[in-house]
């Protein structure tokens, strides 16, 4: 039988029943260094006899260890034990990476998005960048007609804003802005074009832009797709 000490598991190193006290260590004798003569360090090692099993306190926790002789390999039995809580954290670790796993693996549009990316991104003269958008399909084939639904739903706008004068201005600011800023620019109307109709969204709690202009690129034209329905979704960066 061990004797009770204090550290888990139930022994301490060098504490044994018996005549034997723990042992105290030898300011003159040299520490062995792990592998010398095919042994390891003993440090932490507690054992009853030569030929009794022996426990160590190691960084990965308490082991357990069994002298094991040539004549005993043909009866030697394994066991390992596992606690439920053990089997519990092991089953969530695996499903946490199979869900990491499935999460982070890239869809065809994805490398489609990432290929066009890196393959028409180039810097212009004025120091801007410029990326092809990563359509699906082309837009003079899947898309229909625009024009008429963006001046219905310009129109409707323009309605609500006369109701709302402080409204009117604040928005009329940021288009403004947005036109001094190079972000857009008059142009005449093309043969095919894809036109996003806008609206504000107000966000009183804003310190300073509290009016912000959103472009509606899931408005659907005459076909039935919108401009949305046509690009590949990226990956999340």
């Amino acid at each position: 039988m061990w004797s009770k000490c204090r550290s888990p598991p139930a022994i301490q190193s060098g504490c044994v029943t018996g005549s034997r006290q723990q042992e105290t260590k030898d300011p003159d004798k040299q520490p062995q260094e792990p592998g010398e003569d095919g042994e390891t360090s003993t440090e932490g090692l507690a054992q009853e006899s030569k030929n009794k099993p022996a426990i160590q306190d190691t960084k990965l926790g308490w082991l357990v260890s069994d002298p094991t002789g040539q004549d005993r390999l043909k009866s030697l039995k394994v066991t390992c034990s596992f606690s439920q809580e053990l089997q519990d954290n092991l089953k969530r670790f695996w499903e946490i990476e199979e869900s990491y796993s499935e999460q982070f693996a890239r869809s065809p549009d994805e490398h489609f998005c990432e290929r066009q990316f890196v393959e028409t991104t180039k810097r212009l003269d004025n120091g801007r960048f410029s990326v092809l958008m990563p359509l699906k399909e082309e837009p003079k084939c899947a898309l229909g007609d625009s024009y008429a639904m963006a001046k219905k739903r310009l129109l409707n706008l323009e309605t609500r804003l006369d109701k709302n004068p402080e409204l009117k201005d604040a928005y009329s600011k940021f288009i403004n802005e947005y036109k001094e800023l190079g972000h857009l620019i008059e142009i005449a109307r093309p043969q095919f074009s894809v036109y996003l109709p806008h609206h504000c969204i107000i966000k009183e709690h804003h310190e300073t832009t509290k009016v912000r202009v959103v472009f509606d690129a899931s408005a659907t034209t005459t076909s039935g797709k919108s401009l949305n329905d046509i690009q590949a979704a990226g990956p999340v960066i």
